[in-house]
C-alpha cells in the first residue's frame, strides 16, 4: 500500500488539552496530510520536520496518541 490513513486523537497537558486530526501518510512523497478537526484546517508536511511543527511526536512519546 502506497499511503495511509487514520483518525487520531492526542491528549497532553495530563488530559487538559485534547486535539483529533485525521492524518494521512503518503510513502510515495514520504509526507503527512493531517486535518484538524476542531477547525477542519489542513496541513501537509513532508516526514522530516513533523517533530518541530506539530506535537504528535511529543503525544507519541508520552503514550498520549490514541486511534479514533
Amino acid at each position: 500500500m502506497d499511503s495511509e490513513q487514520s483518525d487520531k486523537m492526542s491528549v497532553l497537558a495530563g488530559g487538559l488539552a485534547r486535539s483529533c486530526k485525521r492524518i494521512h501518510y503518503s510513502r510515495e512523497f514520504d509526507e503527512f496530510d493531517i486535518v484538524h478537526e476542531i477547525d477542519e484546517s489542513f496541513q501537509e508536511l513532508p516526514a522530516d520536520p513533523l517533530g518541530t511543527q506539530t506535537n504528535l511526536l511529543e503525544a507519541i512519546e508520552k503514550g498520549a496518541l490514541f486511534r479514533g
